[in-house]
């Protein structure tokens, strides 16, 4: 959320356009990394399995944000460490049920 934060302070002082100006990640995430990802940071010991009958969508996702860039803005946090402060937060203050 800090990220979200900083690029709509950012569109709020320096940018007047009507278009939309997205801020996104510097490359695409699969589901799959994503998901490995989460695992390891939640430090799941199971197998991440997918169920390859099932439609798969867009392979990849990845957020046009060349505009918000020549503003001068990039994130400051990587998708790592923005899940590892998250899952922080959530054991301390998050909801005690779902934590063990």
């Amino acid at each position: 959320i800090d990220v979200f934060a900083e690029a709509c302070d950012l569109r709020l002082h320096r940018y007047d356009q009507a278009e939309p100006i997205i801020g996104g990640a510097d490359r695409p995430c699969t589901i799959r990394e994503l998901s490995h990802l989460i695992a390891k940071v939640v430090g799941f010991q199971g197998e991440v399995v997918s169920d390859l009958t099932k439609p798969d969508g867009a392979p990849k996702r990845l957020l046009e944000a060349s505009a918000i860039r020549r503003l001068g803005w990039s994130p400051k946090t990587d998708l790592k460490s923005g899940l590892e402060k998250t899952y922080r937060w959530f054991l301390e203050k998050g909801d005690k049920r779902c934590a063990s």
